[in-house]
């Protein structure tokens, strides 16, 4: 199916899926032991993938996040537990399937995450029984000091050009089907693209589709968001979810 010219997902879910299958052959009924920390990335990417896919191509409402969104683990590990497993060898098959997976795919393929998910944690000091995770919050000083750490790559005006009315326009010249700002206004609200006009955080976008401009106050859009629409409006039946969304002065 991954190798079909007519296969709906990107490149980056494509990639993840292909290491997922050879991971899968490489160790079956074989007990990973500490290599299977190698793989967690790809694990959880897989994950995400999968309910991004299912939410594009059927709906939003059949998302797997409210009711599967936490791994729960019932006992803590403490530092000397984790000490230990770091003294087992990764076995050598295992070393030479990661250099595999790692080979066949360029610098930018590698950094896309929706081939390998990549999450920063922090331990604060204290005692051993005391320790614990740390998340931190995009948005604060931290969050953007890191932000900045890992990502190089500053986000542009010219990735994101479109204006409201010009993706209602595109979506309209390649659909054939008359897709209106008004439409355009209940897709956003479907899709959680960006938050209502009157959101006291306009910046929490969905950055993959949108950006918010603080000096001008306003919002812009990239071609893949006019992708996607397209995808959705030549369906008629999420066409038809787009514009059964109610709007009201709250949402718009």
């Amino acid at each position: 199916m991954l190798d079909r010219a007519d296969c709906p997902i990107s490149t980056g879910i494509k990639n993840n899926l292909r290491a997922i299958v050879d991971i899968r052959n490489d160790v079956e009924h074989k007990l990973l032991i500490k290599s299977d920390q190698k793989f967690f990335p790809i694990f959880q990417t897989c994950c995400l993938n999968f309910d991004k896919v299912i939410c594009e191509m059927f709906s939003p409402r059949l998302s797997l996040k409210n009711e599967l969104s936490l791994a729960l683990q019932f006992s803590k590990l403490d530092f000397d537990q984790i000490i230990t497993l770091q003294k087992y060898d990764i076995p050598e098959h295992i070393l030479a399937l990661d250099a595999r997976l790692n080979d066949r795919l360029s610098k930018v393929e590698k950094a896309d995450t929706e081939y390998e998910f990549k999450v920063i944690y922090t331990l604060d000091s204290s005692t051993k029984s005391g320790a614990h995770i740390q998340f931190i919050k995009p948005g604060s000083a931290e969050g953007q000091e890191i932000h900045n750490i890992l990502e190089k790559r500053v986000i542009a005006d010219d990735d994101y050009p479109f204006r409201a009315t010009k993706v209602s326009n595109e979506v309209t010249r390649k659909t054939g089907i008359k897709f209106s700002t008004n439409d355009h206004t209940k897709a956003i609200r479907l899709y959680k693209v960006r938050p209502p006009s009157k959101s006291s955080q306009p910046e929490n976008t969905r950055k993959d589709y949108c950006i918010y401009h603080k000096a001008h106050g306003d919002y812009t859009y990239n071609q893949k968001w006019i992708d996607f629409l397209i995808s959705q409006v030549n369906n008629h039946i999420t066409l038809n979810e787009i514009r059964s969304v109610k709007l009201n002065n709250k949402n718009i």
